[in-house]
């Protein structure tokens, strides 16, 4: 298991993280975790994905996020929060994509080019 960012909001304490799947080793493991500020587990939300990731910077971010991928030709994203829920979805040729519009909290952006499909956590201050 690996934490990829923790975030500690007035509320409750938000994490997103990754764990290895035992029955398939080319898949991953993706969670978003969501406890009290007594550290007890108020919502667990979790998915798998191939095992391809890319780094976001910076991490966490307020306005724009990067990517460190450079793509050949267009490239799909969307942002999914921690219950799954699309957020943001879109196009870009370029490797910057603008979360202004999301609220703080932990996101995962998943990333597709090429026909391969990429994820990376982050956290929206």
């Amino acid at each position: 298991m690996y934490f990829q960012a923790v975030t500690v909001f007035p509320d409750c304490i938000a994490a997103i993280g990754t764990a290895s799947n035992s029955t398939n080793p080319d898949s991953v493991d993706i969670f978003f975790l969501k406890a009290n500020l007594n550290g007890g587990i108020t919502e667990i939300s979790e998915f798998s994905s191939e095992n391809s990731f890319i780094k976001v910077f910076p991490n966490p971010a307020s306005d724009l996020i990067n990517v460190n991928f450079l793509p050949v030709g267009e490239s799909v994203y969307t942002v999914v929060d921690a219950g799954g829920r699309e957020l943001l979805k879109g196009k870009t040729q370029g490797n910057q994509i603008s979360i202004s519009s999301l609220p703080a909290g932990c996101y995962q952006l998943l990333w597709e080019n090429d026909g391969k499909m990429y994820h990376a956590g982050f956290v929206k201050e």
